[in-house]
């Protein structure tokens, strides 16, 4: 049996080795632009052939050495392009049968140049308390050239987006700027834009209501007194400062007082500046009232 079929192939072999098969293929298009215009119309980057020949000559065949069409833009016009048959460099004893689309249409228009400002595109939201303060691409400016009436309304280029999600503290990212337009180019194309994106705590504040304002001896060679008294019992304190920093703080944490000094026990009353213990670095601290009158019965 499988000296049967070897034989059956063979033989088929034999008999449809001189017969055409038909097969397609892809043939990329390359443009040599011109230089006082720009193609405006949707450039096709491949046209699709179909071509038969023999067998022997079929299965030898190989897309990838087939040369690109060349289209030379710097001479042409508006108007439609015909793809001739003389452009596709089939191997010999292949025939080609058609090309599809048989044309590509050319539309043109002249060219303008500006230099726009280039904008970093920031997504998402820094680590909470953070927030960015700036953010500067560099080269901060870049040069567009394409069709003048596209390159006209261009007033800024984005940068492709840098996320900020989670940062709490300045960093410096390379990225490139997007293009929406496929008939503008850049002229003198950075290898990348860099963008430092400065980030800084908010500001917060925050009211600490009715603390109680205690006596304290100035020196340790003085007992707290029980005597005193305080009018107001009670203050307000206003906590400004970084958000994380403010919210950190604790009441109880909080030591609001006096001092008391020796010479306090023969005067009956006198003002007296109202001091705070017990706040982080960073948060600054108003005291509703500054002073308060000290006085012994």
């Amino acid at each position: 049996k499988a000296v049967a079929f070897v034989l059956a192939v063979t033989l088929f072999l034999l008999v449809n080795r001189d017969k055409n098969i038909v097969m397609g293929a892809n043939v990329r298009v390359v443009y040599t632009p011109a230089a006082d215009r720009v193609l405006v119309s949707q450039p096709i980057d491949h046209v699709r052939i179909v071509f038969k020949g023999r067998l022997t000559r079929v299965s030898h065949f190989d897309e990838r050495e087939l040369r690109p069409i060349h289209i030379d833009l710097t001479k042409l016009g508006d108007g439609e392009f015909f793809v001739r048959r003389d452009l596709v460099n089939l191997p010999l004893g292949l025939e080609l049968v058609s090309i599809t689309p048989p044309s590509i249409p050319l539309l043109f228009e002249s060219t303008g140049t500006k230099v726009v400002p280039v904008f970093p595109n920031l997504q998402g939201n820094p680590q909470k308390g953070f927030k960015v303060e700036r953010s500067i691409a560099s080269p901060s400016h870049l040069t567009v050239r394409g069709a003048k009436s596209i390159v006209d309304k261009m007033t800024s280029l984005d940068t492709e987006p840098i996320s900020v999600e989670r940062h709490a503290e300045t960093f410096v990212v390379k990225t490139e700027v997007v293009l929406e337009h496929q008939s503008v180019s850049l002229i003198d194309v950075p290898d990348k834009i860099a963008v430092t994106v400065s980030l800084v705590e908010e500001a917060a504040s925050r009211r600490l209501e009715k603390l109680a304002v205690h006596i304290l001896p100035s020196n340790t060679g003085l007992a707290p007194s029980a005597q005193g008294h305080t009018e107001p019992a009670v203050v307000t304190l206003i906590l400004r400062g970084g958000q994380n920093a403010v919210d950190s703080v604790k009441d109880e944490s909080v030591l609001v007082y006096i001092e008391l000094h020796a010479e306090d026990f023969a005067k009956r009353t006198r003002r007296a500046p109202v001091l705070v213990q017990g706040l982080p670095n960073g948060v600054a601290v108003e005291v509703v009232p500054r002073e308060i009158e000290l006085s012994f019965r």
